[in-house]
């Protein structure tokens, strides 16, 4: 039986870096005093070691397969492909691959699981093409 403090949780969701934009009440990444600022602690740019992940992901029994799998970091990546490398005047599909191609996220998901890459490479080219 679950409650307030002790939920049974089904599934888990970690964050690859620290290059998150969003300000969510309770993340650590959230100044706990004030909701508005990034904490002073956390570092920019950071990433979980790619060992740690290897780790996590190959205990795949465990591993949350929603629909909504890399959601936060697609959207961040789809942000950063859209206000930083993003040509307008450049065919997109060429653009969404040469992206795919250089990214430390998708090049992680490449390495070591190919079914979860492609579809991440979905959902990013996906949220992409909405925004763009």
């Amino acid at each position: 039986m679950s409650n307030q403090y002790s939920p049974n949780y089904t599934a888990v969701q970690i964050a690859l870096s620290t290059n998150c934009n969003l300000l969510c009440p309770g993340c650590n990444r959230t100044q706990w005093n004030d909701s508005r600022a990034i904490n002073p602690l956390v570092k920019k740019n950071q990433f979980l070691d790619k060992q740690v992940i290897l780790d996590f992901v190959q205990n795949k029994a465990s591993h949350n397969l929603s629909q909504i799998e890399f959601d936060p970091m697609i959207d961040s990546e789809a942000s950063r492909f859209r206000y930083s490398d993003y040509d307008r005047t450049k065919p997109l599909p060429q653009q969404i691959k040469d992206y795919v191609l250089h990214s430390e996220f998708f090049g992680h998901l490449r390495d070591y699981d190919t079914d979860r890459f492609n579809r991440a490479v979905k959902k990013f080219t996906q949220r992409v093409n909405e925004i763009t």
